[in-house]
């Protein structure tokens, strides 16, 4: 882990600022950024120059994937059910926003890429996203998938898939202990004092009493931002 850490970073230093994070903060950043990091980085090895299309920007895992698109040279196009707010941390990252009720997925990407598709998608989504994500991939394109929202099963034409030349990548912060896990988020952290990464959204800060209601909020989909549980 230590070696791949060392050479993802190597040559590309933060922006020169300080920050200090938050204990809430710190709290939100764990599981977004792991999810980001690990599927951008580690298994799509994502590079300067292609077209990173993240499906639930507005999300934790969505803002944290665009930020992590743009400063490793992508171009990021951002899709979501509500527009984003002005603070929300995609917002600066993404090159381009839509909103996926006004046309097909595919039709907006493909607009926006001159016919060619997204060489990487990031589907925070799945679920009835998923199909449509795919759809929007460039020849040899890859898609990574961490969710499944409505439905754990999903359908998709397999002849297309394999014409495309697509690759289908899933991500699970699970996948690494808790060793693995401080070790990244450690060697991020300069990231995030110097202004380069945003933590997500903190919407309020519960007793950890709180716990089930919060878990109920969240699922209802109303929350927008995080609820940080504080023992």
């Amino acid at each position: 882990m230590a070696a791949t850490l060392t050479s993802s970073l190597s040559g590309c230093e933060p922006a020169a600022k300080t920050r200090t994070l938050s204990l809430q903060q710190a709290a939100s950043v764990g599981l977004t950024y792991l999810a980001a990091w690990l599927g951008l980085i580690e298994y799509a090895q994502i590079s300067a120059g292609e077209t990173l299309l993240v499906v639930g920007a507005g999300g934790g895992v969505g803002g944290a994937a665009a930020q992590i698109g743009k400063w490793r040279g992508a171009r990021v196009i951002g899709v979501d059910r509500h527009a984003l707010r002005p603070d929300a941390p995609a917002a600066p990252a993404v090159d381009e926003f839509f909103l996926l009720e006004t046309k097909p997925l595919d039709s907006i990407v493909r607009a926006a890429t001159e016919g060619r598709g997204a060489e990487v998608v990031f589907d925070t989504v799945g679920g009835p996203m998923f199909e449509p994500a795919l759809k929007a991939l460039a020849a040899g394109g890859r898609q990574l998938v961490i969710a499944s929202a409505g439905g754990r099963r999903v359908s998709f034409d397999l002849i297309d898939f394999y014409h495309n030349e697509s690759r289908l990548l899933g991500v699970d912060t699970r996948a690494r202990d808790a060793i693995a896990s401080a070790s990244l988020l450690d060697a991020l952290v300069p990231f995030f004092e110097q202004g380069t990464f945003q933590a997500p959204q903190i919407d309020r800060v519960l007793a950890l009493s709180d716990g089930v209601a919060a878990y109920q909020e969240v699922a209802s989909g109303q929350v927008h931002g995080r609820l940080v549980l504080a023992p």
